[in-house]
């Protein structure tokens, strides 16, 4: 491997993406190769035609150049690092808190469950299907076909009026207008945010019905 080789290799890794630690540890390396082929260059440099004075200082600049783009790369490493923290620090404050946003699963307790439904324009026809924790059929409901947001409260039973266990349920709706075509909705649940756990991309809030979501997620925030 020659220098120029070399330099080209090291500014390549040095402008890869601050967060990949592969590419940082190879920049290092080509780095440290750079100055073992600078230094040999230099020792074993024949006398009677030394190096050409033009290539050593464009060599030395790419050199102050690399370097710098190194130890940029690690500050930014470090203020990536501090930014996540602060956003986790940031995060634990919501546990215990009663967080919304979008999602269809929701915490049945004490026989009651509410969430919010949004449909994109009147429809016809509009209903809910409501399903256990294995999937199955257990509830049906008609809700309010008007468009906006809509408050529905499940009481617990099933389609037979039996109480059912307290637990996760998953709503899955549906709307149609007058021609039969598909009236969109969105659904937002309310549930604790219960712990806060730190990933790849940063921390993410745990909810008591199951659901792992980032904080910026969040639709709205109530009390304690």
């Amino acid at each position: 491997m020659d220098i120029a080789s070399t330099l080209n290799s090291v500014v390549s890794n040095s402008n890869t993406t601050s967060g990949t630690s592969d590419a940082a540890s190879k920049a290092t390396a080509d780095y440290n190769s750079f100055l073992t082929l600078l230094t040999a260059q230099l020792k074993f440099q024949d006398p009677l035609s030394p190096l050409d004075a033009t290539q050593f200082v464009s060599q030395l600049s790419q050199f102050s150049s690399v370097e710098q783009a190194i130890v940029a790369n690690q500050k930014l490493d470090t203020i990536i690092k501090s930014l996540g923290a602060n956003s986790m620090m940031a995060d634990v404050g919501l546990i215990g808190h009663k967080v919304e946003l979008a999602g269809n699963a929701v915490e049945l307790k004490d026989g009651n469950a509410n969430l919010t439904y949004s449909l994109a324009k009147d429809a016809e026809q509009a209903g809910v299907v409501i399903r256990d924790a294995n999937g199955n059929i257990v509830r049906t409901m008609a809700i309010d076909p008007r468009a906006g947001d809509h408050t529905l409260t499940w009481d617990g039973t099933d389609d037979s009026g039996s109480d059912l266990d307290d637990g996760v349920y998953t709503f899955t709706f549906g709307a149609a207008d007058a021609d039969g075509k598909v009236v969109a909705s969105t659904s937002y649940v309310t549930a604790t945010v219960s712990r806060v756990e730190t990933t790849t991309d940063g921390s993410e809030l745990v909810l008591s019905n199951g659901m792992k979501t980032p904080s910026s997620a969040v639709r709205g925030i109530l009390s304690a």
